[in-house]
């Protein structure tokens, strides 16, 4: 029971639902504290929820490396949190100090509030952190905000950014669950707003962290916008672009486990996940 990555064996008088949760979000790995905080916006008396995974105990002296993730919602849902298991995990694996954030959703606050809140939370210090070789991880819509905030930061501030899929564009007609997110999340005169997502990017604000990578299961309906962002970067000789797929996955694939045996696709993408992140740490 001594590593850190040690998981506390399951209890044995648990009932049968308790038992299987146990499979899906068990326990943090010895070692690992989870702390809940807020920190300040931009905006008078506004303040961000941060779960802060962090190896236990923090050494005087050393300097902490830091990754943030931005969880799934369809910038709609209230669903922070639900990252439990890959940011203990993240913590654990790398000895990094993880920053859960939460950010505003629509329709009480439409777009741009995410993508601020995003990078309001990003430059946010919390020593001993060392915030010169951070990296973003996210999940689902949270990519497009660790995307776009990478591009605002530039290379000097992020050295890597995984995701497992990312939303390239909202335009009307493509597919069913698009327009959702151009009626609740976007405002229709700024639907080519480089905030809105990675696609518009251009120039000095183009993708240029040390490592992009995307995990995405064949049967996500964005598989293919993150194939074409992947491929594009490559044309443009990115250093470490790269594209994991997961033969049979879904949409949130990770989150939707029903058998302990459905653990496995999940497993295998935040361990893929986990080396891009230390990729970039050691590039950066």
């Amino acid at each position: 029971m001594g590593a850190n990555n040690t998981i506390l064996s399951k209890p044995s008088n648990a009932k049968p639902r308790q038992q299987l949760r146990y499979y899906f979000e068990p326990p943090p790995p010895l070692g690992t504290v989870r702390e809940i905080i807020t920190v300040p916006l931009r905006h008078k008396n506004r303040r961000i929820k941060l779960h802060v995974y962090r190896p236990e105990p923090l050494y005087d002296g050393k300097d902490y490396t830091v990754s943030v993730n931005f969880h799934g919602s369809g910038f709609v849902l209230p669903c922070h949190g639900q990252d439990f298991h890959f940011c203990a995990q993240l913590c654990s694996r790398l000895n990094v100090v993880v920053l859960d954030a939460d950010y505003r959703n629509a329709p009480e606050d439409p777009f741009p509030a995410a993508v601020e809140d995003a990078n309001d939370v990003v430059p946010f210090a919390l020593p001993p952190l060392d915030f010169s070789r951070l990296t973003l991880t996210s999940f689902s819509v949270g990519g497009n905000l660790a995307l776009v905030t990478a591009t605002r930061l530039g290379p000097q501030r992020v050295a890597a950014v995984s995701t497992d899929v990312i939303v390239l564009r909202f335009e009307h007609g493509q597919e069913p669950a698009k327009p959702n997110f151009q009626i609740r999340y976007q405002i229709e005169e700024r639907s080519h707003s480089p905030l809105q997502g990675i696609i518009h990017c251009q120039g000095k604000r183009s993708l240029s962290c040390r490592v992009v990578h995307i995990i995405c299961g064949d049967g996500d309906i964005l598989w293919d916008d993150s194939d074409k962002l992947i491929n594009k970067l490559k044309s443009a000789n990115h250093p470490d672009a790269t594209l994991n797929t997961v033969k049979h996955g879904g949409h949130a694939f990770d989150k939707a486990q029903r058998s302990p045996d459905g653990i496995k696709p999940r497993d295998y993408a935040y361990d893929v996940v986990f080396a891009a992140v230390e990729r970039g740490h050691n590039h950066a």
